[in-house]
C-alpha cells in the first residue's frame, strides 16, 4: 500500500475512536494503583501479588503483541480492535465480581490481552490514513490517551464508594466505545490499495529488523522504569508523608498529565524541526533528573510543578519511538502492524519484567530506604532509553531531504 494514502476528513475520525479506545484501555488498566489500598485488604494481597495484578496487562503482552500486529496486517484493523474491545469489555465488568487474586490476575490478563490487539495496531492506523508529514502529531495525539487514561485512572479510583463499582463503571464506558468503533470504524480509505501480506510474513519482516529491535529495547526500558516510579509513588506519598489515597492519586496524575502534553508539543515542535533522535535521547535524560528532584524535595509543594514538568518532558519519548517505527523505509503500511507488535511486546515485557525484579530484589518493607531504591533504579532506567536510540538512523524529515 502506498504510504500517507490521505483522506483527511474520515482519517480524524478513525483517530479519533481509536483515541478514544486507547483511554479507556489504560484507565481500565491505571485505575488499580488508586484502588492498591483497598484491593490489598479485600483480597488479602501480599506486595508481590498486587504486583502481578499491576503488571499483568504487561505480561500477557509480552506473548501476544508480536502476532496482534501480525494480525491487523492481515485481517485489518477494524476487525482486530473489534474483537479487542469487546473482550476488554467483558473482562473490566468481570473484574467487579472477582473474589480472590487468582480470578482478578485472569481478568487483567484479559485487559492485557485486548490492550496489545489494539496498541499494536495504532502504528498502522497514522501509516495508513496520514500523510508523511503528519505522522509526529498524529501519533502523539493517540499517544495522549494513554498518558490521559493512566491520569483518569489514577484520579477516578477514589471517587467511587468501592472497587467493584468503579470496575462496573469502566466496563460500561468500554462496551459504548466498542459499539461506537464497530459501527464506525474502517481499516482502510475507501479506494486505497490493500496488500494483506500473511501473518508469518508480518513477524519475519520485523524480528529481523535492527532499528525496529532497537526502538522496542527502548520501549522495554521506558516501560519498565514507568510501572516502577508510578506503581509505587501513590504508596510511598501516602506511608511516607500521610497523604490520603484521593492527595496521592492527584499528585502522580500530574506526572500521565504532563506526559499527555509532552504527547502533543514535543512531536509538533520535532515535526517542524525535522529530526527525532535528539528530542528522545534529550526527553530521557533530563526527564528523570527533574523526577528525581520531584521525589526528593516530597512533600514540599513545588513537587506539584516538578513532577509535571517531567512529564511533559518525558512525554516526547513514546510517540517519537512509534514515529520512528513509521518512517522506517524498509517497514512501509504494509508490515507496520507486525513491527508495532514486536515493540509493544518488548514494551510490555519490560513492564512486567523489571518491576518484579525490583520489587524481589528491594524489600524491607514501607520504608524510606526501599521506595528511595526502587525510585533511583526507575530513574537510571528512564535515562538508559537513550542508549538504543543512539545507535539507530534519524528519521526525520531533515534527514530524509538530505537522502
Amino acid at each position: 500500500m502506498k504510504s500517507g494514502y490521505n483522506h483527511p476528513r474520515y482519517a480524524w475520525v478513525v483517530l479519533g475512536l481509536a483515541w478514544l479506545a486507547v483511554v479507556a484501555l489504560h484507565c481500565a488498566w491505571y485505575v488499580i494503583p488508586s484502588l492498591a489500598s483497598q484491593l490489598i485488604i479485600d483480597l488479602h494481597l501480599t506486595s508481590i501479588q498486587y504486583t502481578l495484578l499491576l503488571t499483568a496487562p504487561t505480561l500477557i503482552g509480552i506473548f501476544a503483541s508480536l502476532p496482534s500486529g501480525a494480525l491487523g496486517d492481515r485481517y485489518g484493523i477494524k476487525r482486530v480492535v473489534s474483537i479487542a474491545l469487546i473482550l476488554a469489555s467483558i473482562s473490566c465488568i468481570m473484574r467487579a465480581f472477582t473474589p480472590n487474586f487468582i480470578s482478578m490476575f485472569i481478568m487483567m490478563l484479559l485487559l492485557g490481552f485486548s490492550m496489545s490487539l489494539t496498541i499494536s495496531n495504532l502504528p498502522k492506523i497514522v501509516s495508513v490514513w496520514f500523510s508523511p508529514r503528519l505522522l509526529g502529531i498524529t501519533t502523539g495525539i493517540y499517544v495522549t490517551g494513554m498518558g490521559l487514561g493512566l491520569t483518569l485512572g489514577l484520579l477516578s479510583g477514589p471517587l467511587f464508594n468501592s472497587w467493584h463499582t468503579a470496575f462496573l463503571f469502566i466496563g460500561a464506558i468500554l462496551v459504548i466505545i466498542s459499539i461506537l468503533w464497530i459501527v464506525f470504524s474502517k481499516s482502510n480509505p475507501v479506494g486505497a490499495p490493500i496488500h494483506r501480506p500473511s501473518i508469518l510474513a508480518g513477524v519475519k519482516v520485523s524480528v529481523r529488523n535492527r532499528n525496529i529491535w532497537m526502538v522496542a529495547l527502548s520501549f522495554f526500558l521506558f516501560q519498565g522504569a514507568f510501572i516502577i516510579f508510578t506503581g509505587n509513588f501513590p504508596q510511598a506519598l501516602e506511608k511516607l508523608h500521610n497523604m490520603s489515597p484521593k492527595t496521592a492519586g492527584r499528585i502522580t496524575s500530574l506526572l500521565t498529565f504532563g506526559l499527555t502534553i509532552g504527547n502533543i508539543v514535543i512531536p509538533f515542535i520535532s515535526d517542524r524541526v525535522g529530526l527525532r533522535k535528539p528530542f528522545v535521547m534529550g526527553a530521557s535524560i533530563l526527564g528523570p533528573m527533574i523526577l528525581y528532584f520531584s521525589w526528593a524535595l516530597a512533600p514540599n509543594t513545588i513537587i506539584y510543578l516538578l513532577i509535571f514538568v517531567s512529564g511533559v518532558i518525558l512525554g516526547a519519548v513514546p510517540p517519537l519511538l512509534f514515529t520512528f517505527l513509521t518512517e522506517f523505509p524498509e517497514i512501509g503500511p504494509a508490515y507496520i502492524g507486525g513491527a508495532g507488535g514486536l515493540v509493544n511486546g518488548m514494551q510490555g515485557a519490560g513492564g512486567f519484567i523489571l518491576p518484579l525484579i525490583v520489587t524481589s530484589l528491594v524489600l524491607g518493607g514501607e520504608t524510606f530506604p526501599v521506595f528511595n531504591t526502587k525510585f533511583i533504579i526507575a530513574f537510571i532506567v528512564y535515562a538508559c532509553v537513550a542508549v538504543p536510540i543512539f545507535f539507530i538512523a534519524e528519521t526525520g524529515l531533515k534527514a530524509r531531504c538530505k537522502k
